[in-house]
């Protein structure tokens, strides 16, 4: 069995509309966390800047990976940066250089609205496709693992 192959043609658009919104929302997180990243001051810059970094890379693979079920589904995703800036639903930050303490909290709080929204579309899926489903599951277990090792890799050594 491989993700999709045993559901109708309209329940492969729902799946793949539910992957899109995922799609958008991680696409929109990996920006503002490239944001952060590039714009983060303070004492805990380096660890902060690092940490920010490892998240990024970890958002784009996740990126990809829905891409390619989107795709393994029969329909076109789409990472265009107006339909992302449209349809996300994660709040952007602030421009300008940020404080370390501010970018933690910024970001954890949109990791937090991202890891509702994909709860959500968990929820939707559930009943449809179980493979995608656990795609969603994994992909938050992924972002949420990430999020732990934040108070660590950020620990300011007095």
């Amino acid at each position: 069995m491989f993700l999709g192959s045993d559901i109708d043609s309209r329940s492969k658009a729902k799946v793949a509309g539910i992957l899109q919104e995922a799609l958008y929302d991680l696409s929109a997180l990996s920006a503002l966390s490239k944001q952060a990243r590039w714009n983060v001051v303070g004492p805990i810059f380096h660890a902060l800047h690092f940490h920010l970094e490892l998240m990024g890379s970890l958002l784009d693979r996740q990126i990809d990976e829905i891409a390619g079920a989107i795709v393994a589904i029969g329909f076109p995703p789409s990472g265009q940066s107006a339909e992302i800036a449209s349809h996300a639903r994660i709040k952007p930050i602030p421009s300008g250089f940020l404080m370390d303490d501010q970018v933690i909290c910024l970001i954890a709080d949109r990791v937090h609205a991202f890891l509702l929204l994909n709860r959500d579309r968990q929820d939707d899926l559930q009943d449809i496709d179980i493979l995608t489903w656990d795609m969603l599951r994994r992909c938050s277990r992924a972002i949420e693992k990430q999020m732990w090792n934040l108070p660590t890799a950020t620990h300011r050594v007095a």
